[in-house]
């Protein structure tokens, strides 16, 4: 047994030292400690030295504290994370609650601008249109923004999105659909109106729900379903 234990203590002892994976040095470091406390206590012929016992003890004992090192970090880490992915949850939610949302021809009072939107139905007779790929479809809608401010608005062009009740998010193309819409990277004088189209390509079999709307660094919701 004090060989057994020997053995085991120094075979824990090079594996607790591994970074994280030393936590399974805590296995062979039980057995050395077992075996090194029986062999230390048994009876054995006199004046017989027990320094393989003892060894493997002090050994398997620094492997275990070391492995109980590592569960605390792993322990600590990961708690850490949860923290802070909680808090990331949090913080999202915290700022979806503040995103304004409005309904399609409601007037959007946003300080500077009042914005409006309202369903179109495309023509796909219009040259201008292009019409859209193989099981998909186009929904469009107008519009409107007026420049309620004392300076003028430049609007540059928006990453507008829509909200799909597939769960997917579609962009808006403005090169597809009424090539020469107004709403695209234009400066709004104070008491103007200027009006656009926006369009969003999306699975025949899907429905609209929000659309996504970013003004300078602010961003707003419109129901569309």
């Amino acid at each position: 047994m004090a060989v057994a234990s020997l053995i085991l203590g120094i075979l824990s002892i090079f594996i607790s030292v591994i970074p994280v994976l030393g936590i399974i040095s805590i296995v062979p470091a039980i057995m050395s400690f077992v075996f090194g406390l029986v062999a230390i206590f048994k009876k054995t012929e006199k004046n017989k030295s027990k320094a393989m016992q003892i060894a493997g003890v002090v050994l398997s004992s620094i492997s275990i504290a070391i492995a109980i090192f590592w569960i605390f970090c792993i322990i600590f880490v990961s708690e850490i994370a949860a923290y802070f992915d909680d808090y990331d949850l949090d913080w999202d939610i915290q700022a979806e609650r503040y995103i304004p949302i409005y309904k399609l021809n409601e007037d959007a009072d946003l300080g500077n601008v009042v914005l409006k939107l309202e369903s179109i139905t495309l023509d796909y007779n219009d040259e201008s249109v292009v019409k859209p790929q193989t099981g998909y479809k186009y929904v469009a809608y107008k519009v409107h923004i007026k420049n309620i401010s004392n300076y003028n608005f430049n609007l540059y062009e928006p990453l507008i999105t829509m909200l799909c009740d597939d769960g997917n998010v579609y962009g808006s193309d403005y090169n597809k659909v009424y090539s020469n819409t107004n709403l695209i990277s234009v400066t709004i004088k104070p008491g103007e109106i200027t009006t656009g189209i926006i369009a969003f390509e999306i699975p025949i079999n899907t429905e609209e729900e929000e659309i996504i709307f970013p003004i300078n660094e602010n961003t707003y919701k419109f129901e569309v379903n």
